[in-house]
């Protein structure tokens, strides 16, 4: 079975570092984001999201080939 594209509880996200793509509650788009230890899910620029505010996840799709 494909798993990209496939969203699951956030719960089950990865904590390692990898980035994922998370859907945020009450927020029509998607974000690109990593677990960052104490702090919670937080993106590129280190801005973060409240708890409860991330609900769902799915890892990256490959990058294009170029």
């Amino acid at each position: 079975m494909n798993e990209e594209g496939t969203w699951r509880p956030i719960g089950t996200a990865p904590k390692d570092g990898t980035w994922i793509l998370i859907a945020v509650r009450d927020q029509p788009r998607v974000t690109v984001v990593r677990w960052r230890d104490v702090w919670g899910w937080r993106d590129g620029n280190e801005g973060g999201f409240m708890r409860g505010a991330v609900t769902h996840w799915q890892p990256l799709p490959p990058a294009p080939t170029l």
